[in-house]
């Protein structure tokens, strides 16, 4: 259903693609998931509390697993990381209200000098590094 949000499962994340078999990603991916269930949980309750965001994160089931994934940045505890997520994914939507979700619609400022936009729009290439840019 599009107007629930549920944890991803694995496979939808690291499908087999060809002859290629992601067994040891989907591994890793529900042990994560395992270890990090509380959090899950408390981020699928901020998510239904938060219904503009089921259509994007039920779209791109890759931007949830930073919740259970250190990335890059390693400083942050489970709790410091959830809450990070979790301001980042309302920051946009509530300051640009009045505005088509950037999922659905990216914001160009205009042309700051001559043949160079501003554009804001959602990261569709690495989540784990931020949502938008």
């Amino acid at each position: 259903m599009k107007n629930l949000y549920k944890w991803p499962a694995a496979q939808s994340l690291y499908p087999n693609q060809g002859k290629k078999s992601y067994a040891g990603k989907r591994f890793r991916y529900r042990l994560r998931s395992w270890l990090h269930h509380s959090k899950i949980k408390q981020f699928e309750q901020f998510v239904t509390q938060n219904p503009q965001l089921i259509p994007l994160l039920n779209a791109r089931p890759n931007y949830s697993y930073p919740v259970a994934h250190r990335f890059l940045d390693k400083r942050f505890s489970a709790k410091q990381r959830l809450q990070k997520i979790t301001d980042n994914l309302l920051f946009l939507p509530q300051k640009l209200a009045h505005l088509p979700p950037l999922w659905e619609q990216a914001v160009n400022f205009g042309e700051i000098i001559a043949d160079f936009e501003l554009w804001l729009n959602i990261n569709e290439h690495q989540p784990m590094e931020g949502f938008w840019h």
